[in-house]
């Protein structure tokens, strides 16, 4: 992880305004600049930067933060890719990491790869748009491919040779080329990695040029070729398209096998498309998904093969939190040539008539089994339960339970004990409550004057040193009974004894682990009240110390009554009636 230092640097030099002016039009009004919120749909401006504090928050949706927390949601990207991203944008400099995250390449030389990367897409873009690549245009024109598709997805040609020179001509050395998978080694020297093929960039979500995949043209193994990995390609963790789906803004992505199904649905205007890189669908790419969209139609070959790459997806898939259905195409043998037989209207059709994941495994073992054979019939039953018994709810579990048995005539209780069985629980237990993470603790109600004093007793501790050392003899960080205000207030606490200044962006950035925490830790600072004069705010701080305190006293008083203790009740009772405003001396 970055130090907080560099953290603080960049966001420094990344000023909020300008950075956000870049997604919205935003207006000066006071201090303050609002626009349309990007994040929810209003027509009435409810959406607040603060260009003096570094911070937003809508007041309509509820969204805060500062310029990183912004990308990280605008972007869908975790915390150390918006890091990189605003670095990139003004040409920061980032360390390089150690410990845990570290990374073994500098920016410095990402950078070169990513150059790299770009020139070579040119290179095979040209080869295919001149005459030694007419063979790969007409393969195109066969596939009703457009000239815009092919410009649009950056589509190339790599002929028997080349790139190699081509990129030595641009000061890349024979060692970069082939770490990088532009070059192999040979017995009578370097030669391209790709020749012969349809060259397929792919690209990042931040529009940078990352590696390729190559389909061979004519004769010739593999069919398939892919870019090795490197310190910028990780095909697990890679989706071709991602770049565009994204955009759309869809909250349903389609995910199809390969490129050309990928580069088909797309030119019939089906955008929020994506496919794995020629290799099996890993956890690592569900994960991703779920930061752009929350539901997936899995759209794969409808042969044999096609079918055991779906049921290995949906745990991946399902582990991540996304809603799933399939589209099994009955009539050809992947996307592309249904798009090309039946026409968008025929695929969209199927698209919306998708099964649900359960009942598309369940379809699947049911396959070529004879329900009227009793031992083929149990095998099938106990499948089935093995299928339902996998989901993590015990009311998807009961739900999923009743509707097989109604739709395959099985018996409801005996599915039901089969499943139960699977999870080592009787039949009783099928659906089972769970209280282990129930929160037994009463918290009181905290009142709005309640908030509105701990958020000021921060923002003035954040703020002013001698106001901090005064506030930390009457308060402690328990007496705020929230997690989150209690972690400011500590941060706050000993970054003023070790002589450190604050600001609430800074304090913003600590909680980038957790997008609630650093919602209301942004709200805390982004329009604290303005108090004219000095005498006027030692009052109001004496105010809220007292606010904080008796609401603590009357949780503690709470939980003392429920525990039948009258010892700490008179204790506590005789403490809140001595509370008394005591006058602030700063």
């Amino acid at each position: 992880m970055y130090s907080q230092d560099v953290l603080e640097d960049l966001r420094s030099q990344s000023d909020i305004v300008e950075v956000l002016s870049q997604y919205m039009t935003l207006h000066q009004k006071g201090a303050n600049h609002m626009g349309l919120c990007p994040f929810h749909r209003e027509k009435t401006p409810s959406f607040s930067v603060s260009a003096p504090r570094q911070l937003f928050h809508c007041f309509g949706c509820g969204e805060s933060g500062n310029v990183i927390s912004f990308i990280m949601k605008i972007e869908n990207m975790p915390f150390l890719d918006a890091i990189k991203f605003l670095a990139d944008r003004i040409g920061f400099r980032l360390p390089e990491l150690t410990g845990r995250g570290a990374s073994i390449t500098t920016t410095e030389e990402k950078n070169r790869i990513y150059e790299a990367y770009q020139h070579a897409a040119r290179f095979y873009y040209n080869n295919l748009i001149s005459e030694e690549g007419k063979p790969c245009g007409e393969y195109l024109d066969h596939r009703k491919i457009d000239y815009g598709i092919r410009r649009k997805f950056g589509l190339g040609y790599a002929t028997k040779g080349g790139l190699t020179e081509f990129l030595i001509d641009k000061g890349f050395d024979e060692a970069f080329l082939i770490k990088n998978g532009f070059s192999l080694e040979g017995s009578r020297g370097i030669y391209d990695r790709f020749r012969n093929r349809l060259m397929f960039p792919i690209i990042d979500v931040q529009n940078k040029f990352i590696g390729f995949g190559g389909r061979i043209i004519g004769e010739g193994e593999p069919k398939y070729l892919n870019s090795p990995e490197t310190p910028v390609f990780d095909k697990s963790r890679t989706l071709y398209g991602l770049n565009f789906a994204r955009l759309t803004k869809k909250r349903t992505f389609i995910l199809v096998e390969g490129y050309m199904d990928v580069i088909a649905l797309y030119q019939v205007g089906i955008k929020s498309v994506v496919a794995a890189l020629g290799t099996a669908f890993t956890a690592h790419h569900a994960r991703i998904l779920k930061r752009y969209c929350d539901h997936v139609i899995i759209l794969f070959d409808s042969d044999e093969a096609g079918t055991k790459a779906v049921i290995r997806a949906i745990p991946h898939l399902y582990a991540a939190g996304l809603g799933i259905k399939v589209c099994h195409l009955e009539d050809a043998k992947d996307p592309d040539e249904f798009l090309q037989v039946f026409g968008k209207d025929a695929l969209s059709d199927e698209l919306m008539a998708a099964v649900d994941f359960i009942d598309f495994q369940i379809k699947a073992v049911r396959k070529d089994r004879n329900l009227d054979d009793t031992a083929q019939r149990i095998s099938f039953i106990k499948e089935a339960a093995v299928i339902i018994s996998r989901l993590k709810s015990p009311v998807e579990r009961e739900s999923y339970a009743r509707d097989m048995a109604a739709k395959y005539a099985m018996g409801e209780d005996s599915l039901k004990e089969e499943v139960a069985a699977i999870l080592g629980n009787t039949g009783n237990d099928f659906i089972a409550v769970d209280f282990s993470r129930a929160n037994l603790n009463f918290t009181p109600a905290q009142s709005k004057a309640f908030s509105d004093a701990a958020f000021d007793i921060l923002v003035t501790m954040s703020a002013d040193s001698n106001f901090c050392s005064k506030v930390t003899e009457y308060l402690t960080g328990e007496e705020f009974l929230d997690e989150t205000l209690t972690l400011v207030f500590n941060i706050i606490t000993q970054a003023r004894q070790a002589g450190k200044e604050l600001c609430g962006a800074d304090i913003v950035t600590m909680f980038e682990n957790d997008e609630e925490q650093m919602k209301k830790v942004a709200k805390i600072f982004v329009n604290p009240k303005e108090v004219a004069d000095i005498s006027t705010k030692k009052v109001a701080i004496a105010q809220q110390v007292y606010i904080v305190k008796e609401t603590f006293l009357q949780h503690k008083i709470h939980i003392a009554t429920k525990n039948g203790d009258n010892e700490m009740i008179m204790k506590l009772g005789t403490e809140r009636k001595g509370l008394k405003i005591n006058p602030f001396t700063v």
